[in-house]
This record gives structure tokens, sequence and C-alpha cells, in this order.
């Protein structure tokens, strides 16, 4: 059996999303009440048992604008917890959003970029064997 990979995931801690606090908002994703709630990388994992799928590729979740670092080193802390304490390396790479600033023409706004598959943290964290 050929390894599968997730190629869109996501976790998350609900106090880390005002979007998932605060008043209900029309999304393009339609209603969301079932997600108000933690999802972390334990439940992620239960659901995907059965599957066949051996890596994950996390997604951004709409942090904050100012927390797009705190997002990052929070998906490395949790990706590094999960892979020293079951030995098992799950990981794949991570798609995350920064800030740029767009310049004096737009009036230095703030922007937010999605950016494409990233290693998570350190060139290291590729697969170097390919597989």
């Amino acid at each position: 059996m050929s390894d599968i990979v997730d190629g869109h995931h996501h976790i998350w801690r609900q106090a880390d999303l005002p979007w998932l606090t605060g008043p209900m908002q029309p999304r393009i994703f339609g209603p969301y009440e079932p997600i108000r709630r933690d999802y972390p990388i334990r439940e992620y994992l239960d659901d995907l048992k059965g599957t066949g799928v051996t890596r994950s590729v996390y997604v951004q979740t709409n942090w904050a604008n100012d927390r797009f670092e705190d997002e990052a080193a929070w998906v490395q802390q949790t990706a590094d917890e999960h892979e020293r304490v079951s030995q098992r390396r799950m990981r794949a790479a991570a798609i995350g959003t920064i800030p740029i600033i767009v310049g004096a023409v737009h009036g230095e706004k703030h922007r937010r970029l999605s950016v494409g598959t990233l290693p998570i943290n350190r060139r290291s964290e590729f697969d170097e064997s390919g597989d």
C-alpha cells in the first residue's frame, strides 16, 4: 500500500481564533457552529485512523494578522511534541500566512499573503529520502 498525504488539514485552539469566538459571520464555507471548539492534533489523528494517511500538510487557520509567527511556532511545537511521543513522523509541510506591506501607493496597508508549501521551520523538516 502506498503512502497517502493529506494535502490540506487544520488543527486549532479556539482561543487563538477570534473569528471562532466572536459573533457568527457569513463565511464562504457556510455555517460553522460545529467547529467553534478546539480541534487538537489527537482528534485529527483519531479521525485519520484506517485511512492510510501517513503524512499531512497543515494549512493556516486565519489567526490574527499580528500573530502569524505565533501560529507557525505553535504548529511546529505541536508537530515536535506529537513526533517525540509517538516516535512517528507525520508532517510533510505547512502552508502559512505572512503579512506584507503593499507600498506607499496603496497607503502602506498590511495584507495577508498565503504562501505555498513551506518547510515547517527548518530545511531539515523535509524528508530527504524523497518518500
